[in-house]
């Protein structure tokens, strides 16, 4: 009995740790309102489609084949991987590059109204190349590229969950402007 109640008390300092310092789970994408069914056209990479189609389901979403009436449009007409070199060593060798990431996209819902005007994401990692391990080189740069397409999804969700914030933020204030001027009165 003594030992669960140290698990227990235990469990609750740490949360209450982490609460404190300021650390929060990341909450999932948040869609705005009239994105029920979505088509997704991605330009470019394979990976970025299909985290953003996982991503788009788990926030409730259902991805169709084809655009139409009550679709929501979502575009990435640009999703592009850039890798520049940094510095060279002896011998003109490269020492170290820098892998860049590009994604443009843009979405409208079903009603056709723009909830995300043409956005540009752009990130970038670099590393030290060692001429000795091409094929480390090879993995390094793959691993990097997959973190850029986990980070750039991340920031597609932040502008997803803005324009759901600002679509509930625009029902309260319409509403209320369609009050009869004395109901307007009587709730302040």
């Amino acid at each position: 009995m003594d030992k669960r109640w140290l698990r227990v008390s235990l469990c609750a300092g740490v949360l209450l740790l982490l609460s404190a310092c300021g650390f929060h789970l990341r909450r999932g994408a948040q869609l705005p309102p009239g994105m029920d069914k979505i088509h997704l056209t991605v330009n470019g990479s394979g990976d970025l489609q299909r985290e953003l189609a996982r991503t788009l389901e788990s926030a409730g979403a259902t991805l169709v084949d084809e655009s139409g009436p009550g679709v929501a449009e979502f575009r990435v007409p640009v999703a592009r991987f850039r890798r520049n070199a940094l510095t060279f060593t002896g011998r003109a060798r490269v020492g170290e590059y820098a892998v860049r990431y590009e994604v443009r996209f843009n979405v409208t819902d079903s009603q056709g109204r723009v909830l995300v005007p043409l956005q540009t994401i752009r990130l970038s990692r670099e590393f030290t190349y060692d001429a000795r391990q091409p094929i480390g080189t090879e993995a390094q740069t793959e691993e990097i590229r997959s973190s850029l397409v986990s980070d750039a999804v991340q920031a597609v969700q932040f502008h997803l969950r803005a324009a759901a914030e600002r679509a509930t933020a625009a029902v309260p204030a319409a509403s209320a402007s369609a009050m009869p001027a004395g109901a307007a009165s009587a709730v302040n």
